[in-house]
């Protein structure tokens, strides 16, 4: 059996944000403003960096549209994104 492009997309997400902002990412959900946690545009781009390398796979490279970074301001704002680019 096989995560969900969704669970996936979450966990890595929440590591991302945890290694970037040096932070415990287990207490992080969907609904965790990304704001509160201190990120900028800065951390958003590392973060997406992050994404594209852990969860590109089977040959599919996941590219994050730095632009698109704007519109994301929950941690499952992030994670809908990339779960999307995943399918």
């Amino acid at each position: 059996m096989t995560d969900r492009p969704d669970d996936t997309a979450f966990a890595a997400v929440r590591d991302a944000l945890g290694i970037v902002l040096e932070i415990d990412p287990s207490p992080l959900t969907s609904g965790t403003e990304l704001a509160a946690l201190g990120s900028d545009s800065l951390v958003l781009v590392s973060v997406a960096d992050i994404l594209e390398t852990v969860l590109s796979r089977d040959g599919r490279r996941l590219v994050i549209d730095d632009s698109a970074l704007a519109a994301v301001r929950t941690v499952g704002d992030l994670s809908d994104y990339a779960a999307g680019a995943l399918r």
